[in-house]
């Protein structure tokens, strides 16, 4: 394989400053009466959509040959549907070969599915692009039989794939169906091709060995069928685009976007050619930057990238998950406090899918209209009689309903974006340490960070005090925490927070108060993605990092008479200086609605 080395890109500190006079405004603080938590109720989902994210085998998370994977729709799920595609380097970090032919199991000890290497060799450092099929997307299990095997392979029998040779399918092989306690290892590179006698697709092995039907259990085969309305397409090698072990792809949505997740399965005649090439290697994906062609390519992987050549006609079937965002202001009003203690978020992306990433900040004034003030902290919770996201004020005391309006932005699925949950083995003090490759071992690192009251709809335990994030450095640890401004009050085990990694994306930097730029208790913001724009969606974490505590609730307001944004405290408790913030910038051309970004 070529030669990739890439680090993280730096972000500068911006210290410009600006004064700017805030006008306290009379505040009254809501009623305090006590707080309550509704459980989920899973059963009143509609419908799933497809999910998709990025696994790290961890030592936390792999076992041997093992490498556990950690999500609601899979935990406790042995009749999981699971697509895995080997992604070199995700969102630029660099990562592992990965040169073996590998599969999913259920472990019925762990209750949870796991990417492991057929052969039982270690998995260690490795990336995984993982992808959960919805409600509205064909997949079933496809178990090999003497009465479905014809030498190196098995067909098909499927009403959607029959006589349709333009189908687009993905496969992974799954160990045991079900979870079951018998499974069968399929030591073999696999593709799929379209038989024209049968008129049916099948799985083949790509060394020519013959498909097992005698075994205690015989090989299972994870099956998706690629939506027509799904972003995907048939790649093939060609002079043009090949070098050694590489072909690159060439689509819109790979331009400059190092974020994308890609799935891939080979196909030996696509629209049911008559000849086809095999391509026996282990296969993965990365994003070639400081090559001639920046995109997203497959390679082979085997040791020695001239041992492991892309031939002439190899293709593969090649599915990109979706890119849609949300970016919008939510305001409370009493149409949206559908349930006690909450206001509802009504937005495509969130509706019905207790598994999404969102993350919120509460604005004063969007538009530049004056607002109101929500002197708390605040999370997302999922409504399940609903099947609405919510924002729900965090306080031992509190059952009011946020008030005012809020900054919220749902990012596209990468190795970015993840729900980090408090465990016995993260918690230490007043925090919980993360463990991320986007994190780890990079003190410069930018994130923003909202507390989840129950990710997938499993209920978590809010963490009710004002967070902030450091870097640990000590010794052996290197990893950032999430952690309670109050310097003591432990957080509580199973805190759920949505986390997005910023790091490296050119609207996201950190900002840290002076004595030049606070005024009361409001820290002024002098950049040039925000000046003169009342419409930017800016979401903020503050960021210790041997600066100053700020046990209080923040939000972000514009001034219209300087034409700046303000990070400020919602009980007008004066900011301190040396305070310091992540911020992300999303720019929002129109207040309303919802901006979908395709």
């Amino acid at each position: 394989m070529m030669q990739r080395n890439y680090q993280y890109l730096s972000i500068s500190l911006i210290t410009s400053a600006f004064l700017i006079v805030f006008i306290l405004v009379n505040f009254t603080p809501p009623t305090t009466l006590a707080r309550t938590t509704n459980s989920p109720n899973l059963a009143n989902a509609t419908s799933q959509p497809d999910i998709y994210f990025v696994h790290t085998a961890t030592s936390a998370n792999t076992s041997g040959a093992v490498t556990y994977l950690d999500h609601p729709l899979l935990n406790n799920n042995p009749n999981a549907i699971i697509i895995v595609t080997p992604n070199w380097n995700p969102s630029l970090v660099t990562g592992v070969d990965y040169e073996k032919a590998f599969g999913v199991t259920y472990s019925a000890t762990n209750k949870r599915w796991g990417v492991f290497s057929q052969d039982l060799s270690s998995i260690n450092g490795q990336k995984f692009n993982i992808f959960i099929p919805g409600t509205e997307t064909t997949a079933f299990v496809h178990t090999a039989n003497v009465g479905n095997v014809v030498g190196n392979y098995t067909l098909l029998d499927h009403p959607e794939l029959n006589n349709n040779p333009d189908a687009m399918i993905l496969v992974t092989p799954n160990f045991n169906p079900g979870g079951g306690a018998v499974g069968a290892y399929h030591d073999h590179h696999i593709g799929v091709w379209y038989e024209g006698v049968s008129q049916k697709w099948g799985i083949f092995n790509q060394d020519l060995a013959d498909m097992p039907t005698n075994g205690p259990a015989n090989p299972s085969f994870n099956v998706v069928v690629i939506s027509k309305k799904a972003t995907a397409f048939v790649h093939q090698a060609e002079a043009g685009n090949i070098s050694s072990n590489v072909t690159y792809m060439d689509h819109p949505l790979f331009e400059n976007n190092p974020d994308a997740l890609v799935f891939i399965t080979a196909n030996w005649n696509p629209n049911g050619g008559i000849e086809g090439k095999y391509n026996n290697y282990a296969t993965g994906v990365y994003y070639s930057i400081g090559e001639a062609n920046e995109t997203w390519a497959i390679f082979n992987q085997a040791p020695g990238k001239n041992n492991a050549l892309m031939e002439e006609g190899a293709a593969f079937n090649v599915l990109i998950a979706p890119q849609k965002t949300a970016v919008f202001t939510h305001r409370s009003d009493p149409s949206n406090m559908l349930t006690p203690f909450r206001t509802h978020i009504d937005s495509p992306l969130l509706n019905n899918n207790p598994n999404a990433i969102a993350f919120a900040t509460a604005n004063w004034n969007p538009g530049g209209i004056n607002g109101t003030y929500n002197n708390y902290p605040i999370g997302l919770e999922y409504d399940q009689s609903y099947n609405q996201w919510t924002i729900r004020n965090l306080d031992t005391l509190v059952s009011d309903a946020p008030t005012g309006t809020f900054n919220i932005y749902v990012p596209p699925p990468s190795l970015r974006t993840f729900v980090h949950t408090a465990t016995a083995s993260t918690l230490a003090s007043n925090w919980t340490i993360l463990d991320h490759p986007m994190l780890n071992n990079n003190p410069n690192a930018i994130f923003i960070v909202t507390p989840n009251g129950n990710p997938g709809g499993q209920q978590s335990t809010f963490n009710v005090h004002p967070i902030g994030v450091w870097y640990n450095d000590f010794i052996g640890v290197n990893k950032w925490t999430i952690f309670n401004q109050d310097g003591s009050t432990p957080i509580p085990e199973n805190a759920a927070f949505n986390v997005y990694v910023t790091t490296g994306l050119s609207n996201s930097f950190i900002y840290t108060s002076t004595a030049a730029n606070i005024a009361g208790n409001s820290m002024t913001i002098d950049h040039p993605l925000l000046n003169g724009n009342p419409t930017a969606v800016v979401l903020v974490t503050p960021n210790w990092n041997g600066k100053t505590y700020n046990d209080h609730p923040v939000g972000v307001w514009y001034n219209p008479v300087t034409e700046k944004w303000a990070v400020f405290n919602e009980d007008l408790a004066s900011m301190p200086e040396n305070v310091g913030f992540n911020i992300l910038v999303v720019d929002n051309k129109a207040y309303l609605p919802q901006i979908l970004a395709p």
